[in-house]
């Protein structure tokens, strides 16, 4: 949990994400559950099984979502397999610097449309980048 407590606490910085982690003030306990990666393995192609903190399994088709500047390049099955668990910040990170919220990976069905969403987007500007060059 994150436990909110006016100026007091400090801030973790990921690859591409921030966290805050706080005391609690009073014993009242504010915010959602932290999720941190525990474990994963590799499937098959563009798919992980990934182990959270809390027992949590989850496998995750990531083909859908490899599109942009940041996840295009994983679209290679050898970058996508040089995946590694970065045991400081508790994600999924790639060589390349490509990372995934570990919030974002635990609940994973209730994003999972947006991201597809997203990476069709990036699919389309890389598209319309590469018409005008």
């Amino acid at each position: 949990m994150i436990y909110l407590s006016g100026s007091v606490g400090s801030w973790k910085r990921g690859p591409r994400f921030i966290s805050l982690s706080c005391s609690p003030i009073g014993g009242r306990r504010v915010g959602h559950p932290i999720h941190k990666v525990k474990a994963f393995e590799i499937e098959g192609p563009y798919r992980l099984q990934i182990e959270f903190d809390d027992g949590l399994l989850r496998t995750i088709d990531f083909r859908p979502v490899l599109e942009g500047e940041l996840y295009g390049p994983l679209r290679d099955v050898n970058q996508f397999n040089a995946v590694s668990l970065d045991r400081e910040v508790h994600t999924l990170v790639w060589p390349s610097g490509a990372d995934f919220d570990p919030a974002t990976l635990h609940d994973w069905p209730e994003h999972e449309a947006d991201m597809i969403a997203l990476a069709r987007r990036w699919a389309a500007a890389t598209t319309r980048g590469e018409q005008t060059s």
